[in-house]
């Protein structure tokens, strides 16, 4: 049987590396990677954390990023390479120590989460998956080495904020059990000491970054419900349903399967992860489909910590299956995104183009920027509408801006006019309209400027067109 097991294992991992490889290999940058790098380039540790409450995510991904980012090395590939490493010991360590069969494994490793995003887009959130899926398979040995247990929680809230509510429920729980192991004497008073410490000052870190995380990001209370919709149900429709009933089915009777088993520490990993992402979800930040696998990733959790601590319970285990069965395809809004950004492609058309190279270039939306890092030390001269400064180390493609805000409209004539050179041409970067249009020409008129807006050239395979901008004179 192990023979087997081992067999099947290595089947799966082979199929998994090649494919996803070959995905890492076409993948280009999209906007939230760039944007990681260029905070990573221009910031120093402490500007990093500083920099966390806007950002909403902890600092670990963009201090590994550093040494790379800072020598201008081989973008994006150290990035790339880092990403998918953790993603792969993720599958490796899910096949190895979760108590769950071949079959669901099998399921779970072609799934949207970790066949198509974690090892492809390189976020901070693989490296979080790998250290929450490490402190699982050593969850029974937590209190023979409990300096390492609590090491291994901190490291983990510090990665991302999808993260820390897997990390937090953990360190809640351990928390608990060193108290009570400390009170019948079973565990040193130093390492229950230093634990703490450890956990403490973590803490205290998550706070630094975090304190007013909630005060600058916008609330999300207004598109939660269509952006959940999207992730669930725009999809081959078949499989849209078949994954969302079994989602909900698998709730419900993991939440019932925990009463009954009295397995309070499942139980609470599971209502406390979840919860904090719903919270999340409805009152700071709306989130988007990177966001949502992590309801996948801590069902997954919650049904691996109540097998490993209690009973198998199989109907538990097939609903989840299910729900990953499911979450097989992408739908093609989310392809576009993540698959084809062509930020390589811009930079190119940039680069390669002299009056592109010698004008002012105007990026009116955050997407936009992902070419940002493609194009560092070329001296080619880029303002962001949104902050109507060029595009430095003082502004590093910061979410939050002074005019693009929801009160305030994008591209609003003197706001353009205030970004555009006055001694040489500005061209503007502005991607296709919804249902593959776009304009050739038009006029942006607010308060007595006009501007005119020509086509110049399509960025090739992508969204993305330039377009000469002019002020026209009354």
């Amino acid at each position: 049987m192990k023979s087997k097991n081992n067999l099947w294992f290595w089947i799966v991992i082979t199929i998994y590396v090649l494919i996803t490889v070959l995905r890492v290999l076409n993948h280009q940058p999209w906007f939230d990677e760039a944007h990681a790098w260029h905070i990573a380039q221009e910031k120093n540790l402490l500007e990093v954390i500083q920099l966390m409450p806007v950002e909403g995510h902890t600092f670990i991904w963009y201090l590994l990023l550093m040494p790379f980012a800072k020598t201008n090395f081989h973008y994006p590939w150290p990035m790339f390479i880092l990403n998918y490493t953790f993603a792969l010991v993720s599958v490796i360590i899910l096949w190895k120590k979760a108590p769950l069969h071949n079959i669901t494994k099998t399921i779970i490793t072609f799934s949207f989460p970790f066949f198509a995003c974690l090892p492809v887009l390189a976020r901070c959130y693989s490296i979080g998956v790998m250290l929450l899926f490490i402190i699982l398979a050593v969850y029974k040995d937590r209190l023979k080495h409990p300096l390492i247990y609590s090491t291994l929680i901190i490291l983990a809230a510090n990665t991302s904020v999808m993260i820390l509510f897997g990390a937090a429920a953990f360190g809640f729980m351990f928390a608990y059990d060193l108290i009570r192991s400390s009170l019948k004497n079973k565990i040193s008073n130093k390492d229950f000491i230093v634990s703490f410490c450890i956990m403490a000052l973590g803490a205290v870190l998550i706070m630094w970054q975090l304190g007013s995380f909630s005060k600058l990001c916008t609330a999300g209370t207004g598109h939660f419900g269509n952006n959940i919709f999207n992730f669930m149900l725009k999809k081959s429709v078949i499989m849209s349903w078949f994954s969302a009933l079994s989602f909900i089915f698998a709730a419900i009777v993991i939440f019932v399967c925990n009463i009954v088993a009295k397995n309070r520490s499942a139980l609470f990993l599971y209502l406390f992860s979840l919860g904090g992402l719903l919270f999340c979800f409805l009152f700071v930040y709306p989130g988007w489909v990177h966001h949502f696998i992590f309801l996948y990733i801590y069902f997954l959790t919650g049904v691996w910590l109540l097998f490993q601590t209690g009973r198998r319970v199989i109907i538990a285990e097939i609903l989840l299956a299910m729900a990953f069965l499911g979450f097989m395809d992408v739908n093609k809004r989310s392809n576009i995104i993540y698959f084809k950004s062509s930020s390589k492609a811009m930079a190119e058309t940039i680069l390669n183009d002299d009056k592109l190279r010698n004008s002012r270039i105007i990026v009116f939306d955050a997407s936009s920027k992902r070419f940002l890092p493609y194009v560092a030390g070329k001296n080619i001269d880029i303002w962001d509408y949104c902050t109507g400064a060029p595009i430095d180390s003082s502004i590093v493609m910061n979410h939050n801006t002074p005019i693009c805000t929801i009160s305030k409209k994008t591209n609003y004539a003197p706001y353009i006019k205030k970004v555009m050179a006055k001694d040489k041409e500005t061209y503007s970067i502005d991607s296709v309209l919804e249902g593959n249009y776009y304009r050739n020409n038009y006029i942006v008129e607010d308060s007595g400027i006009k501007i005119l807006f020509e086509l110049y050239k399509q960025v090739p395979e992508s969204g993305y067109l330039f377009y000469k901008t002019t002020i026209i004179d009354n």
